[in-house]
């Protein structure tokens, strides 16, 4: 890890890929202050859960091209498919870092992805260790430098994808975007999670907690979101939580206009559940 620490220190363009989530909320804090410190941009590009909140400076956007394409050093945390090869790679002399608790991670990319250097590992520890690793070296005022661009690209980015989800709010039927913009803002203030299964989009929502989004895992699963809010640890069974239906064709006909007010279309949907 100390390794990495100095690979990642000594970068000019680094980049963290974060897909399973951080594995725990102590870790969770730390990636978002090892991220905000050194200046690392982290994109969430299909996640299944959240490694960052969506409105953290560092947190990028969807996609994983203008970050990839530039990147010296890549740390992919617990990722199965961290960009599309189709559309974008690593540059040739970029390291790239697999992090993860699966074994052929130690000595392969996963379905082909790159790894220069592997490390077979749940990510909790692994974050922890590489915030402890980082924190015996020195910043540098390049990083403290390209931390401002990074954040005033990440803030245009954002406000460009929650602008296109207001846009809805007017419309004559509703969008996705702006049913997972809203959902977002009405749990914004509860401890509460997101199951989806194709319905919500990550990318116009502002969920800031650790465990507030989960997806279907990437091989697919239908009913997926019903089961697996079951296998939360039993204090957060109490939990109000949104099942896949919710902004998915059995739910949102019912939403007429008259209802779209977040108050009011929102407890309509909680009784849904």
């Amino acid at each position: 890890m100390d390794e990495i620490a100095r690979l990642i220190a000594g970068a000019k363009n680094p980049v963290i890929f974060a897909q399973h989530g951080a594995g725990s909320a102590e870790a969770f804090d730390a990636l978002a202050r090892l991220a905000e410190q050194w200046s690392i941009p982290v994109c969430q590009y299909w996640a299944v859960e959240l490694a960052m909140s969506m409105t953290h400076p560092m947190a990028t956007g969807p996609d994983p091209r203008p970050w990839l394409e530039n990147a010296d050093v890549v740390l992919c945390l617990d990722a199965l498919a961290p960009w599309s090869p189709a559309e974008v790679e690593p540059q040739e002399d970029a390291t790239v870092i697999q992090i993860g608790p699966r074994p052929l991670q130690d000595r392969s990319g996963v379905r082909n992805f790159r790894c220069d250097i592997g490390i077979s590992s749940e990510v909790a520890p692994a974050i922890l260790a590489l915030e402890a690793a980082l924190s015996r070296l020195e910043g540098s005022e390049a990083a403290e430098k390209r931390g401002k661009d990074i954040a005033q690209r990440n803030a245009a980015d954002r406000a460009a994808r929650f602008d296109a989800a207001l846009a809805g709010e007017n419309a004559a039927s509703l969008t996705k975007r702006w049913v997972s913009h809203e959902l977002s803002l009405h749990l914004r203030e509860r401890d509460a999670a997101v199951f989806s299964e194709l319905g919500c989009q990550l990318p116009s929502m502002k969920l800031e907690r650790h465990q507030s989004w989960f997806d279907g895992p990437h091989a697919g699963g239908l009913g997926w979101g019903s089961r697996r809010p079951w296998a939360l640890p039993l204090p957060d069974l109490t939990r109000r939580w949104w099942p896949p239906w919710v902004t998915g064709p059995t739910c949102l006909p019912t939403l007429s206009p008259a209802t779209r007010s977040p108050k009011r279309w929102g407890s309509r949907c909680w009784s849904s559940c």
